[in-house]
């Protein structure tokens, strides 16, 4: 079994799950790998949920609020799968369809 020990060094609007912040809940959680190219995880799944009118309501649009904290693992990641492979908006977009 493989396990992670590192911490997220790229994070994305964690300050935000700080209870003194204006924003009062957020939409969606993404926890990923692949360094800082895991954050376009968290692309797809604010796009898929502005398709679903779901997000903080600023008076001028709906803006989904999505923490996000990534791990570095591109090493595993080469070394256990070949290399890296792209396309992670799109995969972070599929996944929180799925989940409904």
């Amino acid at each position: 079994m493989w396990m992670c020990a590192a911490r997220p060094r790229v994070r994305r609007e964690t300050d935000l799950l700080d209870p003194v912040n204006l924003v009062q809940k957020v939409h969606a959680i993404v926890l990923a790998g692949g360094s800082a190219y895991g954050l376009d995880a968290a692309s797809g799944v604010m796009r898929y949920l502005e398709e679903q009118k779901i997000g903080f309501n600023t008076g001028a649009a709906k803006v989904p609020i999505v923490p996000a904290a990534i791990l570095y693992d591109l090493n595993v990641v080469a070394r256990t799968f070949g290399g890296f492979r792209y396309g992670l908006p799109r995969r972070g977009f599929s996944v929180v369809r799925r989940a409904g």
